[in-house]
């Protein structure tokens, strides 16, 4: 499946972020399921700390942010430096640049968990960002509700105001 993504991410780059929009990332749980079938969840801080769980084991570690739209993650066991290919509210697609050009996939929990990447990738090279990939975005579900709402108790404040 690494394959098929990394040929999708040159197609879709333009609908992706900068690292450097930290707000798309801190304090939100990302996850990533590694070959094993482990899933482990990092959380990056805004003070630069970094709590990595491996099946509900953590570790506290550090994140910096470098030149070229990298990223530096230093743990207790291991520090590595990754090259962003793309990031957007949901998914983050990091390279570790070796030989074997191992690819890190981080998904929000909150709205990727369970989905499936690739299709999530694909949707986003034949449609855009812009069109909604997976109908989780609350928000613009909620708004006709407000409208409607706001529009009762304005035509209940004239009814009163008749009388």
């Amino acid at each position: 499946m690494e394959h098929y993504i990394k040929n999708i991410i040159p197609n879709i780059k333009q609908y992706g972020k900068l690292l450097s929009q930290k707000e798309y990332f801190l304090n939100k749980s990302w996850l990533l399921i590694n070959d094993k079938g482990d899933v482990i969840q990092f959380t990056f801080k805004k003070n630069g700390e970094l709590i990595v769980s491996t099946n509900g084991d953590a570790v506290k570690g550090k994140w910096e942010l470098l030149a070229s739209n990298k990223i530096l993650l230093e743990s207790t066991v291991s520090t590595l430096q990754l090259e962003n290919l793309f990031f957007n509210k949901d998914i983050i697609v990091l390279l570790k640049p070796s030989k074997t050009e191992e690819l890190f996939i981080l998904i929000n929990e909150t709205v990727l968990k369970n989905k499936d990447v690739y299709e999530y990738l694909k949707n986003i090279e034949e449609n855009g960002y812009d069109h909604p990939v997976y109908d989780d975005d609350w928000e613009e579900s909620i708004v006709p509700i407000f409208v409607v709402i706001g529009i009762i108790l304005i035509a209940y404040v004239i009814f009163n105001l008749i009388k």
